[in-house]
């Protein structure tokens, strides 16, 4: 029966086929509501059957098995990243490159800060989208948005992978990354399937982790770790990404694949995509150097000869 407050007093009443029921109480007030439920929480505690507040939940989620969860969880990612990135190394100079401030002077600042005001510029919409209560509009735009980066990212490492296995892949990489880009549109619209997000999350971690490595290059794959770290620091703890976090529990899983909940633990795909991102990075300039390295080593070995 719905219970309506006027006047400090709860009146409710419901009519049926057959009857029709009525009642009220008094209001509650806050030093009451205080009382009771610290006397419930002292019941439950006795009981054994409480373990719900802020610090109990904190504790669990930084519990053992969790961290070593998140922690498999980023290798798992930077093993994969490397993995992708490999057959990659013999034409990675080759690759067109993200430059468009350039790669002396501040440019690779300037290329870095370009990509943060597009992350904090995403972040800002979102939160005002909310506000405004447009969930299943933002869910949409996300979708779409994200579905479109994962084609066009799968297909590159598609087209190279599969080339190992078949003359023209083209047209299986096309159909590799329209699947792939359907399935993250389903999870960020529907984002009721927990483990089918979990593991389309981690793909766009590893996809989009390999792609940074590859078409960023020095300086800039150097810089922009460091810059993106300072602006996650402000953007958790003080700017726009702290009021999208401070939302309600459901508000928060709504943001998947963007966000992903390892053990308990929300962990933006942006921080697995550095995690995949760095090792992979250091594998290609590892390569790049061996490169470099080659000419000289070869006319040394001219010279002994």
């Amino acid at each position: 029966m719905p219970f309506y407050k006027y006047h400090g007093v709860l009146a409710g009443f419901a009519a049926f086929k057959n009857h029709v029921s009525f009642g009220f109480a008094a209001v509650l007030q806050s030093k009451d509501c205080k009382m009771l439920n610290s006397s419930l929480i002292s019941l439950s505690i006795e009981q054994g059957s409480l373990s719900n507040t802020p610090e109990d939940d904190l504790e669990k989620k930084l519990s053992i098995p969790n961290i070593l969860l998140v922690v498999g969880t980023a290798l798992l990612v930077q093993v994969s990243t490397l993995v992708l990135a490999l057959p990659f190394v013999p034409f990675y100079t080759e690759l067109p490159s993200y430059e468009p401030a350039g790669q002396t002077g501040a440019g690779p600042v300037l290329n870095s800060i370009l990509l943060i005001a597009m992350a904090a510029f995403a972040t800002v919409v979102m939160l005002v989208m909310i506000k405004l209560r447009k969930e299943s509009l933002l869910k949409i735009v996300l979708g779409i948005l994200v579905a479109v980066g994962s084609i066009s990212i799968s297909y590159t490492v598609g087209l190279v992978w599969l080339s190992y296995i078949i003359d023209d892949s083209s047209l299986p990489a096309l159909v590799l990354g329209v699947v792939f880009a359907s399935a993250v549109f389903a999870v960020t619209v529907k984002p009721k399937f927990k483990r089918l997000s979990l593991i389309v999350s981690l793909l766009l971690a590893i996809l989009f982790a390999t792609s940074f490595a590859i078409f960023l290059k020095p300086p800039t794959s150097l810089v922009l770790p460091i810059a993106f770290a300072i602006y996650d620091i402000y953007a958790v703890f003080a700017g726009p990404l702290k009021a999208l976090l401070s939302q309600k529990e459901g508000t928060i899983d709504s943001f998947a694949p963007l966000l992903l909940n390892v053990g308990g633990i929300h962990i933006g795909l942006g921080d697995f995509i550095f995690y995949g991102m760095l090792p992979a990075t250091s594998l290609l300039l590892v390569n790049l150097l061996m490169a470099f390295d080659a000419p000289l080593i070869e006319r040394e070995t001219a010279g002994v000869g």
